[in-house]
């Protein structure tokens, strides 16, 4: 082998063994880039897990608040349903009273009108009670006996040819009005008052107005009437 040979080896070989190192060099780099990227992965792999984990927890939680959220939306509606049930029963009790006040309104109308026909009816009668009044007054003034001015309180009542009343108590032979003789005669009209008027007690001090029926037995207990003394 000659030198130039041997010298064109000798530069292969360095060239050679200067590719190895580099080789072994690329290769160490490489080594620690795959062992950092295996670290890396390691602790991707790890977060990842860890956010897997973190979301299983969430997602347990969410569970739980998805069932407290159900649970809470099944009682607003319960409660929605409640609520619509009172106001339901509450525009029920003011349509009933807004039906009674109309009720009511409609009675008020009704019972004016009633006491305004009342009032009219009241005073009709109460001037029909005066007219009445009047008229009994002048028939008692028509059958009072002109002797002692009383109403004659016992029947048949005496009456003169000319219509003039007398009580029994003070019937004499001639008339005390007017002079002519009494006769038998008797007043059917004078008795028809009597018996439909009331009649006040005879006794000074009693107020009592009581019909001609009742009259005597009113005056065997009046308090007002003339007893005798048991120890006279």
């Amino acid at each position: 082998m000659g030198p130039k040979r041997m010298k064109i080896e000798k530069v292969e070989e360095v060239k050679y063994e200067e590719e190895l190192v580099a080789l072994k060099t690329a290769l160490a780099d490489k080594n620690e880039e795959i062992e950092a990227m295996e670290g890396n992965a390691a602790n991707d792999r790890k977060k990842q897990e860890e956010t897997i984990e973190n979301l299983k927890l969430m997602k347990d939680n969410l569970g739980v608040e998805v069932d407290n959220d159900k649970r809470e939306i099944k009682n607003l509606k319960r409660k929605l349903g409640a609520s619509k049930h009172i106001v339901d029963q509450a525009a029920n009790e003011r349509k009933k009273q807004e039906e009674t006040i109309e009720n009511l309104n409609l009675m008020k109308e009704n019972l004016g009108v009633k006491v305004n026909k009342d009032k009219m009816e009241i005073k009709n009668l109460k001037r029909k009670l005066r007219e009445s009044e009047n008229f009994f007054d002048k028939l008692k003034d028509k059958i009072e006996c002109p002797v002692c001015l009383e109403i004659p309180q016992t029947v048949p009542v005496p009456v003169c040819p000319n219509g003039h009343i007398v009580c029994n108590e003070c019937k004499g032979d001639t008339c005390p009005t007017c002079r002519v003789g009494m006769g038998d005669a008797k007043s059917l009209l004078a008795v028809t008052v009597i018996e439909n008027i009331d009649h006040q007690c005879r006794f000074v001090g009693c107020e009592g107005f009581f019909p001609v029926d009742k009259i005597e037995n009113h005056a065997k207990v009046c308090c007002q009437r003339t007893v005798s003394c048991p120890h006279s």
